[in-house]
């Protein structure tokens, strides 16, 4: 029988990023591996494994690290959403990060070659920083960017610090690419904030509960809900050129 070579492993942090994707790409499988569920392709050279790994650290990582130890894939590519922190920044602009940083001082190299593939198919290099719970307003972000360097190309997220301690546990090359959904001077709703829950993830049924108690700051919600599915639709073309066959 012919050898079959270890697949690439995509995930997102919630099913609205993946699903984009999904439609993108024909020839799926769906299967469950230590309890998350997974898409197969063979659309590629490369065999694909994508997944959701659920929002905030604690999932993100956990399952993360249970795909990884199950496939031992060869690559391990994190994508999905980010708020900008650079006022450069343009929504569904594409940030491969170079570098992770989260709140601990902790920061995580991308893998070379991913980061080139990466450029080379559209997204713009520079570092994303993991954060605890989503930043609202444009002077939490400011103050975050304020912490970089001046000339660095910054976006905010919650997931790719996680992501990047599960690909180096099993010694898995890791790029986290992510679509910006807001800019840095745009406002989200303030709530936001508040619903996230002790693992890290943001509880949507206070989400809603708490834009019904709000209603003006629903079409808030929706103008971003728009720009999340937008940014999926993105994200999906960018992997398909990632994934060129020829590279693989």
């Amino acid at each position: 029988m012919p050898e079959v070579s270890p697949p690439v492993l995509v995930v997102t942090a919630i099913p609205e990023e993946l699903e984009p994707i999904l439609r993108h790409f024909d020839r799926l499988d769906e299967d469950r591996v230590r309890q998350v569920r997974v898409y197969r392709s063979s659309a590629c050279r490369a065999p694909l494994v994508l997944a959701s790994t659920g929002d905030g650290p604690v999932r993100a990582e956990r399952h993360a690290l249970d795909l990884c130890e199950a496939i031992r894939p060869t690559a391990l590519l994190g994508i999905g959403i980010a708020g900008a922190l650079s006022p450069s920044l343009s929504p569904r602009d594409l940030l491969a990060a170079a570098r992770v940083r989260n709140g601990t001082g902790e920061m995580l190299s991308a893998d070379s070659v991913l980061l080139s593939l990466a450029t080379g198919a559209g997204a713009l290099p520079g570092t994303v920083v993991t954060v605890r719970a989503p930043l609202v307003a444009a002077a939490q972000k400011a103050s975050l960017a304020a912490q970089l360097p001046a000339a660095e190309r910054a976006a905010a997220d919650m997931e790719s610090a996680a992501w990047g301690r599960a690909a180096a546990a099993c010694e898995v090359p890791f790029l986290a690419v992510r679509a910006i959904a807001d800019t840095a001077g745009d406002e989200l709703p303030s709530y936001l904030a508040q619903c996230v829950g002790s693992d890290g993830a943001i509880r949507r049924t206070a989400v809603i509960l708490r834009a019904l108690a709000r209603p003006s700051s629903i079409p808030q919600l929706l103008h971003w809900k728009r720009r999340t599915t937008e940014c999926g639709e993105r994200l999906a073309a960018f992997l398909w050129d990632f994934l060129d066959c020829d590279r693989w």
